[in-house]
């Protein structure tokens, strides 16, 4: 059983043959394939320099010499409570913000077997501040730049308080 985030399913996922008509979708899509994520990559990269103009938060990005794809952006917040926030106004707004890791690997039951219970605090510190914003073309700028004054307003006190 894998569980994400509610979402509890088999580990066996059935492959289904694809018929004619959805290969020549597939194949048509192919084409525009490479202008669709060039297009993302510009959208990322004009999202992610907002994004980076918020204080205390971390965005994380490309590794050096790498280019990825961008369907969203993971951010770390100051604090779990920060993220908590944040996620409060935003996970049910069907705007496209989330989690992506509830828990670091070994803390979830079924993961035991192939990570052990091993002691991870960074990967636990990492699932408990983070947080992430879709990178659609759908969404609108303006939910965008909403997301945006929630999170800065979500750190704001966590830098209050480290001073």
């Amino acid at each position: 059983m894998i569980e994400a985030i509610g979402d509890d399913f088999a580990s066996t996922i059935p492959l289904h043959r694809v018929g004619a008509f959805r290969r020549n979708v597939g194949a048509r899509a192919a084409a525009r394939l490479p202008a669709f994520l060039d297009a993302l990559a510009m959208q990322a990269a004009m999202r992610r320099r907002i994004l980076q103009t918020i204080p205390g938060i971390t965005v994380i990005g490309d590794a050096d010499y790498t280019r990825g794809t961008w369907p969203f952006f993971m951010v770390v917040m100051p604090t779990s409570a920060a993220r908590d926030c944040a996620l409060d106004q935003l996970w049910t707004a069907g705007v496209g913000v989330t989690r992506l890791f509830m828990h670091a690997l070994p803390d979830y039951p079924y993961l035991q077997a192939h990570f052990g219970a091993n002691d991870v605090p960074n990967a636990r510190d990492f699932a408990s501040r983070m947080l992430t914003i879709s990178n659609s073309p759908w969404l609108l700028e303006k939910d965008f730049h909403r997301i945006c004054s929630v999170i800065a307003d979500a750190a704001a006190p966590s830098l209050r308080n480290s001073r």
